[in-house]
């Protein structure tokens, strides 16, 4: 018989798991809406090839916005994502009611994201970021062999524990 001590341990590795799971099966949705690159969006909505940074952004985050929301608000208390590497910049951050306001930030080169494209690989990180303290799933968005930027699904720690209390 496990002690209770490590009984609880388990259920929380289990969970966190568990959570980690399902954000990176938000980020792969996120990356199938994508079809093509950022360029080839641009080149959709008719974007002027000498549009400024600013421009760019705010066309890409109005083609991409409407689906990174409705992936977020169909999980309560997850954010969702996309950043562009040439732009080097949040495209979105949803939901954007909440989180518009990070759309055109750049994020510093210690954050995951950057790891992520580096290795070419998913990675999971707990800790504070743009959002706070979270639990950010991060999967780099690779476009004929090369990184464009990255996506991201995340969850608050508190958030996260406060359905562990509840037994959610």
């Amino acid at each position: 018989m496990f002690p209770r001590s490590t009984l609880f341990q388990k259920a929380e590795a289990a969970l966190l798991e568990e959570k980690a799971q399902k954000l990176f099966g938000l980020t792969r949705l996120l990356d199938l809406r994508l079809e093509g690159d950022y360029e080839n969006l641009l080149e959709a909505v008719a974007l002027n090839e000498n549009a400024s940074r600013d421009e760019k952004i705010r066309a890409l985050n109005r083609a991409l916005a409407g689906f990174s929301d409705w992936v977020a608000e169909s999980f309560p208390g997850v954010g969702t994502g996309y950043y562009s590497l040439d732009l080097d910049a949040i495209l979105t951050y949803g939901p954007s009611k909440e989180f518009g306001d990070k759309v055109g930030v750049t994020i510093g080169k210690d954050h995951i994201g950057w790891k992520a494209v580096e290795t070419g690989r998913e990675i999971v990180g707990v800790g504070s970021m743009v959002r706070g303290d979270i639990m950010n799933c991060v999967r780099p968005l690779v476009r004929n062999g090369k990184a464009i930027g990255f996506i991201w699904a995340n969850e608050t720690i508190e958030g996260i524990y406060r359905q562990m209390e509840s037994g959610a």
